[in-house]
């Protein structure tokens, strides 16, 4: 057993409990980490999905709809935005590199599991895309809240309760994102595949955020398109957080020279609508990323 392989391997008798083993390799990982580095990163861009929630920056030529946007719902669709991105590069990241092949068939010998290996490194890996949406989700509750109490002199427990649900959607998001970079960024042997990973992951999330203009084309050929577009509105992160924050993306002047759908009777996916497929892509990506795994280092 290698060195490196010895950070997986304390604690052997408890790593079939769970989550217990994906700590120890996530532990293992954040040696690699300095932490400052990524706590620094992080903040400078919370910071950024915050200056870009101000209206004085909604109001220029580089995005003339801003103006019908509030400054909350632009500031973590921009997060969103930022976080997909980095999930996208994160999930290729946590792929092993032939470098670590000793340490990976180390791991598996000492009765870790393959999905936990992955978990523990997936978490390491986009400990800086995580930890933005956390500052962000606190910047916004504290504001929420301090501006509620001050106006109305009680606390508005709904505007915290669905500032809590876009950032969960965001993260769910990224988990997704991450996932399928993993796959299609790990190779039948030890290795990853990083041009094809960030490729899988990046056309993932152009498909999602594009995927209602993409169905244009199909509208008036089908008699009741209202599934269609729900589907469509389902895959686009953006979309569910507008919906959250009671606006209407496909009406606004941006979208509505460009769909169709706003002729027909839809409805916005729900909350845990979006929560229940990102988590399911999720948990898909993980049981087929553990058998590469097992796969590629037996």
């Amino acid at each position: 057993m290698t060195t490196s392989s010895l950070a997986y391997s304390k604690s052997t008798v408890s790593l079939r409990n769970g989550f217990l083993g994906v700590l120890i390799v996530h532990r293992g990982e954040m040696r690699r980490h300095r932490t400052a580095t990524d706590v620094g990163t992080a903040v400078i861009l919370a910071c950024a999905t915050v200056v870009a929630s101000k209206q004085y920056f909604l109001k220029t030529a580089l995005l003339p709809f801003g103006a019908e946007i509030p400054g909350q719902a632009l500031g973590v669709m921009t997060l969103c935005v930022i976080v997909s991105i980095g999930g996208a590069i994160c999930g290729v990241e946590a792929v092993p590199s032939i470098a670590e092949t000793g340490q990976i068939q180390g791991a598996l010998l000492t009765h870790l599991k393959p999905w936990q290996i992955i978990l523990g490194r997936m978490l390491a890996a986009a400990s800086i895309p995580l930890l933005t949406t956390i500052i962000s989700a606190a910047f916004w509750i504290v504001t929420s809240a301090v501006s509620s109490s001050g106006q109305a002199g009680k606390i508005r427990f709904h505007e915290i309760i669905s500032t809590c649900a876009i950032h969960l959607l965001v993260l769910a998001h990224l988990s997704a994102m991450a996932g399928i970079s993993y796959v299609a960024g790990t190779k039948s042997s030890p290795g990853r595949g990083v041009i094809s990973g960030i490729l899988a992951g990046f056309t993932a999330l152009a498909i999602g955020s594009s995927a209602v203009v993409l169905i244009n084309p199909l509208l008036d050929r089908i008699a009741h398109p209202e599934t269609l577009i729900y589907s469509a509105l389902l895959l686009s992160p953006i979309a569910g957080i507008a919906a959250q924050m009671n606006l209407d993306p496909l009406r606004g002047d941006l979208l509505y020279s460009k769909v169709q759908a706003h002729d027909y009777q839809f409805s916005y996916p729900t909350a845990g609508a979006y929560l229940l497929l990102f988590a399911a892509v999720s948990c898909i990506c993980l049981l087929t990323g553990s058998m590469q795994l097992r796969r590629a280092y037996r």
